[in-house]
C-alpha cells in the first residue's frame, strides 16, 4: 500500500507492503449506506431515521453464549429509505484481529441497523431494530488482501419473522454498503485525533485529504478560509509594496513562508503555480494488488472564466467568480481549493490542488468540472472537460491546456475560458495494463454528501444537457456527428485503395516509403484465389491486417498527439520484454505548424470536394430545367397540331377555315 504521511508541512512517500502475519492486524472499516430499508413497525412504508450499530462479537465455547464489543454508532440519517453515513456521522471504525489465527474464526463483526423515529425512546439500543447482518472477520481479511476498499453488500435479516411472505421479500431486499482495507499508522492518528475533536469534520478537512480514499475529499469553505480571522478576511486583494503591484494569495501563504508569500506579483505568482505540489491527497489504494497503477493529477490555474456572479456584482461590490474544480476518477471524487473572485485563479503548491488517484481499469476517464462557489444559493457550473488517459504514455509528465465548455455533445459551442493541469501516470505492469483491457470496466459507485456537491459531481461527468431527456437538437447534432465521419471516411477509404493499386509507397523504411501493403495483398490475393476453403481465416487476419494499417496511418500523421506506440511495442510488452520508445520530451508546441498544415490540407480537400459536388448539382439541375422546359414546348406544338377540336371551334367561331398557327393565336384573331 501507499499513503501520505503529512510532516512539517510537506508530505513524504511511506510504501507499505501486505502484512505477511494477519493477526494482530488493525482494520479500517466505513460503513458506506443503507439501501431499501423498512421498518416492521411502519406498515405505510414511510420514511425512517436510520443508525447503524457496529458490534464485534465472539463465540465462546458455551453454545449460545456470546461477548459482544461495540465499536460505533453511526448518527441518524433523517427521513429516509436509502442514507448515506458521511464523516460527520460517524462512519468509520477501528478494530484489532486476534493474536492467534485460530481464534479468528470465533469473531464476526455484527451490522444492526435501527430506527430512531420513535421520539419517547431515550436510549439508542432501545429503538426498533430493522434489520440485522453479520460478516465473519476471516472473511474480512481476505477482502482487505485480495480487494481492498471493495464495495461489500450485505442482505438484511428482517427482525419479525412473522410478517407475510411479501412484507418478508420485500424486507430481504434491504442491504447495507460496506468496505474495509488494513489500516496505515496515518488511519490509526487520523481516527484518534478525529475522535477527540469537537464539532463538524469540516474543522478537521486537511486530514481528510491525506487519507487512502475512503473518505471523498471535500472541498467546502476551505482550512484556509476557516482559519480566517477578522482582520485577514478584511486585508486588500491588492497592495503596492516596493513599488511593485502585488496580489493577495489565495486561499492562503505558505505555511512555512508566510510572510513573503502573502502577497505575490503576477510573473511571482506564476513562477510558484509551475513548482511541483507538496500537499498530496491520496485516493484509492495506491500500488495494491487490485491495481494497475497511480495517476498524478495537479490543478495549475484556470483564465478567461465567465463572471457568474451579477454582472456589476452583488449589490453593486463587484463580486466576481469564486471557481473552484472538481475532479472525478473512477469513484473517486475531490474538490480543488476556492480562490475568491478570481476569473484567472492560480493555485499554489501548498494549496489543495495535487490528486493521487488509483487506477483501477485502463478504460476509465478523468473528468474535470470548473465551478462558481456560492453559499447562498446551488453552485453554478462553468465547464468541463473529458480527458482519454490512453492517449498519455506511462512515467512521463504532461502540462496539458485545454478549452471548457459546458457540454460535448453539441457541435457549436462557445468556450467558457481555459484549464491548465499537469499529470503523470505509474504503471506497475504495463503487461497486466494491456490484459485488463479484455476484462468489462466494473461498476463503481461514488459517494456524495449533499445535493449541491451531487450536482457539481452530474456536472462534471455529463455536462450540462441531459441525453436521457428527449430533444430534436440532440438527434440533429449525433446525425452531423456521423455524417462527417462518413464523409472522412470516404476519402480515407479512396486513399487506400488508390495506394493498395497503384503500388505507392505506404511504409517508412529508414528514409524511403515502399508498397508493403500492396505487395501483402498481390500474395494473399493469389494464395487465397486457389484455396477459398481459407476464407474464414483470411477474413479474420484482413480485420488484423486493416487494425495494423490504422496504426501505421496514425503513426505518419505530424501531430505528436495523434501518434501511437507501435505494433513491436506491444509486443514487447506482452514477451515480457524491456519496449523501447522513442518519447521522451514533448516540447510546448511541438511540430505543431506542420499539423497545422496537414489538417489544413485534409479540411481544403473535404471543402474543394464539396464545392464541386455542389456545383455539379447545380449544373445537373440547370441541365434538366432546360430539358424539361425544350420538351413541354414541344409537346404543346405537337398537341395543337393534333388537336381536331381546335380547327372545329376556330371555323365556327370565325367562320373561316383555321390556319396552321397555334390555336390560342386563332381564336384571339376571332375576336
Amino acid at each position: 500500500m501507499t499513503s501520505l504521511r503529512p510532516k512539517g508541512g510537506k508530505n513524504t512517500l511511506l510504501q507499505e507492503q501486505m502484512p505477511e502475519n494477519i493477526t494482530g492486524k488493525t482494520i479500517l472499516g466505513e460503513i458506506i449506506g443503507g439501501t431499501n430499508l423498512h421498518s416492521p413497525a411502519l406498515k405505510d412504508g414511510s420514511s425512517l431515521h436510520p443508525f447503524v450499530v457496529v458490534l464485534r462479537v465472539k463465540k465462546r465455547k458455551l453454545k449460545g453464549s456470546n461477548s459482544e464489543e461495540i465499536l460505533v454508532r453511526t448518527k441518524q440519517c433523517k427521513d429516509t429509505n436509502n442514507p448515506i453515513w458521511s464523516i460527520n456521522q460517524r462512519c468509520l471504525f477501528l478494530f484489532t484481529t486476534p493474536d492467534i489465527e485460530e481464534k479468528i474464526d470465533s469473531y464476526k463483526i455484527q451490522f444492526d441497523v435501527r430506527d430512531k423515529s420513535d421520539l419517547l425512546v431515550t436510549n439508542p439500543l432501545d429503538c426498533k431494530l430493522v434489520g440485522s447482518c453479520t460478516m465473519p472477520v476471516r472473511d474480512i481479511i481476505d477482502s482487505c488482501l485480495k480487494r481492498p476498499e471493495e464495495r461489500i453488500e450485505l442482505q438484511l435479516e428482517a427482525s419479525d419473522v412473522s410478517k407475510s411472505s411479501e412484507e418478508g421479500n420485500l424486507e430481504d431486499m434491504s442491504k447495507i454498503a460496506v468496505r474495509f482495507r488494513f489500516a496505515t499508522e496515518f488511519d490509526e492518528a487520523f481516527m484518534e485525533k478525529f475522535g477527540k475533536m469537537k464539532g463538524t469534520f469540516a474543522s478537521y478537512l486537511h486530514y481528510v485529504g491525506n487519507t487512502r480514499g475512503i473518505l471523498t475529499a471535500r472541498t467546502g469553505k476551505t482550512t484556509y478560509t476557516q482559519k480566517k480571522t477578522q482582520a485577514q478576511i478584511i486585508e486588500p486583494i491588492t497592495t503596492t509594496i516596493s513599488g511593485q503591484q502585488k496580489e493577495l494569495v489565495q486561499p492562503g501563504p505558505d505555511p512555512g513562508r508566510s510572510k513573503s508569500t502573502r502577497y505575490l506579483t503576477n510573473e511571482q505568482m506564476k513562477a510558484e503555480m509551475k513548482k511541483p505540489s507538496t500537499n498530496w491527497t491520496q485516493l484509492g489504494g495506491g500500488m495494491t494488488d487490485g491495481d494497475l497503477g497511480e495517476l498524478y493529477l495537479e490543478i495549475l490555474n484556470c483564465e478567461k472564466l465567465p463572471n457568474t456572479d451579477a454582472p456589476d456584482g452583488i449589490l453593486g461590490f463587484g463580486y466576481k467568480t469564486d471557481p473552484f474544480v472538481c475532479a472525478i476518477y473512477d469513484e473517486f471524487c475531490a474538490h480543488t481549493d476556492i480562490i475568491e473572485n478570481r476569473l484567472s485563479p492560480m493555485w499554489m503548491p501548498w494549496t489543495q490542488r495535487s490528486f493521487r488517484f488509483s487506477i483501477k481499469h485502463p478504460f476509465s476517464q478523468l473528468f474535470l468540472s470548473i465551478n462558481d462557489y456560492n453559499s447562498l444559493t446551488s453552485y453554478v457550473s462553468i465547464g468541463r472537460i473529458q480527458i482519454n488517459l490512453n492517449h498519455f504514455e506511462p512515467n512521463i509528465m504532461y502540462t496539458l491546456k485545454y478549452n471548457i465548455h459546458p457540454a460535448s455533445n453539441v457541435n457549436i459551442r462557445e468556450s467558457k475560458g481555459t484549464i491548465t493541469i499537469r499529470l503523470r501516470k505509474v504503471m506497475k505492469n504495463e503487461k497486466a495494463l494491456l490484459m485488463s483491457t479484455l476484462k468489462p470496466r466494473p461498476n463503481l459507485h461514488t459517494n456524495i454528501e449533499d445535493d449541491a456537491h451531487l450536482a457539481v459531481a452530474r456536472f462534471a461527468c455529463y455536462g450540462k444537457h441531459d441525453e436521457d431527456v428527449y430533444d430534436m437538437m440532440f438527434i440533429w447534432y449525433y446525425i452531423k456527428e456521423i455524417l462527417d465521419i462518413i464523409k472522412f471516411s470516404r476519402f480515407a477509404i479512396s486513399d487506400a485503395i488508390g495506394s493498395l493499386i497503384m503500388w505507392r509507397g505506404q511504409v517508412k523504411v529508414r528514409d524511403m516509403y515502399l508498397p508493403v501493403h500492396s505487395a501483402i495483398a498481390f500474395v494473399g490475393g493469389i494464395y487465397f484465389i486457389e484455396r477459398p476453403h481459407l476464407l474464414p481465416g483470411c477474413f479474420f487476419l484482413s480485420l488484423a491486417w486493416l487494425m495494423l494499417a490504422s496504426m501505421i496511418h496514425r503513426q505518419q500523421n505530424p501531430s505528436i498527439w495523434h501518434k501511437t506506440n507501435s505494433f513491436f511495442y506491444y509486443l514487447a510488452v506482452l514477451l515480457n520484454m524491456k519496449p523501447t520508445t522513442n518519447k521522451t520530451v514533448i516540447k510546448s508546441m511541438e511540430n505543431a505548424e506542420n499539423a497545422a498544415i496537414y489538417e489544413a490540407n485534409w479540411e481544403h480537400r473535404i471543402n474543394f470536394s464539396q464545392e464541386i459536388g455542389r456545383k455539379n448539382r447545380d449544373l445537373n439541375y440547370e441541365v434538366e430545367r432546360i430539358g424539361n422546359e425544350k420538351l413541354s414546348d414541344e409537346h404543346k406544338k405537337k398537341w395543337a397540331q393534333k388537336d381536331p377540336l381546335s380547327k372545329i371551334i376556330s371555323f365556327l367561331l370565325c367562320g373561316k377555315k383555321p390556319t396552321r398557327s397555334k390555336t390560342r393565336h386563332s381564336i384571339s384573331n376571332c375576336s
